[in-house]
């Protein structure tokens, strides 16, 4: 009697710990609307100009998350994850800023590993001498960094949460021309803004085009890391359905765009949202040779606990 109750509890448990952690199914369906790269390379064209001709990469924090917190499966190594800005550079005109990362105060309320404060330095002089900041995301690993609502070009749902993130005693900046919540938009020569809402309702991906014709895909938090596109599967149900109360159907929908996109242009480089480890790789690979993607100071820089340097 005992033995049976043993393995009762214990197949009851294993039950528990794969649904919880392991399950990367939705429950339902919530399929992404398909999004066409012609679609994309058509938009961004739309705006007149050339394209841009480089993009530098800033990492102001970094920091280690259980795998099964970001992709479900992945057990409980701990990736590292970073916060990274993007500055993206044209020749005739000042750059356009993907993500304004994380700054020092969201750094100590997450209490991340390590934090750089001159990395932060560079990012908010490439915000502060851009033409405007678009966001992939408004959470602290992407949007603390914002000195100013009326610096971004936000979509509907993005200025809903970041005004409801302003004190009350802040003034509420008016946002004139936000991008609409159900259609890809042009931004300037090739860059396109996609709403993806997934991780919540305020999640964008960022499609550029280059001016060598080269083709990049920033996912935001719908992908944390590159693991979660490639094998499709959202955080596990421990984070979406008790942590965090995110819809896992949208998600598993935009990574399925996401592996689909790539399947349609296969050079296209897929930039995860905190995926510095993949960062890595694509800045070392050839096209770094080429000037397409680096970092934004030449030594990497000594990341210590927020609040130290």
């Amino acid at each position: 009697m005992a033995r049976r109750l043993f393995w009762v509890v214990a197949a009851l448990f294993l039950g528990l710990y794969w649904y919880l952690l392991l399950d990367g199914r939705a429950d339902g369906d919530a399929p992404a609307p398909r999004i066409d790269i012609s679609r994309l390379r058509e938009l961004s064209e739309a705006v007149p100009g050339a394209a841009p001709t480089d993009i530098v990469a800033y990492v102001t924090a970094v920091d280690r998350k259980p795998g099964n917190l970001l992709v479900a499966g992945s057990g409980f190594h701990a990736p590292h994850v970073a916060a990274i800005g993007y500055a993206i550079n044209y020749a005739s005109q000042p750059a356009i800023v993907i993500d304004a990362a994380m700054d020092e105060s969201a750094a100590i309320a997450q209490d991340v590993e390590g934090y750089s404060a001159t990395r932060r330095a560079e990012l908010d002089r490439r915000i502060e001498q851009a033409s405007t900041i678009l966001l992939t995301g408004t959470g602290p690993f992407y949007a603390s960094g914002l000195p100013t609502l009326r610096r971004a070009r936000l979509g509907e749902a993005q200025a809903r949460a970041l005004r409801a993130q302003i004190p009350a005693d802040t003034e509420r900046e008016q946002m004139p021309n936000l991008l609409p919540d159900d259609r890809p938009s042009a931004i300037a020569p090739g860059i396109v803004s996609i709403p993806a809402p997934g991780f919540d309702a305020a999640t964008r991906m960022i499609y550029v085009r280059m001016i060598s014709g080269r083709e990049l895909l920033f996912t935001g938090p719908n992908a944390p890391i590159a693991r979660a596109w490639h094998a499709q599967k959202p955080p596990a149900r421990i984070v979406t359905d008790m942590l965090e109360n995110r819809d896992r159907a949208a998600m598993r929908g935009w990574l399925q765009v996401i592996a689909d996109l790539k399947r349609q242009a296969p050079d296209l480089i897929v930039i995860a949202g905190n995926d510095i480890d993949t960062l890595e790789r694509e800045i070392q690979n050839s096209d770094a040779a080429l000037g397409l993607l680096r970092y934004g100071l030449r030594q990497p820089g000594i990341f210590v606990p927020p609040g130290e340097d």
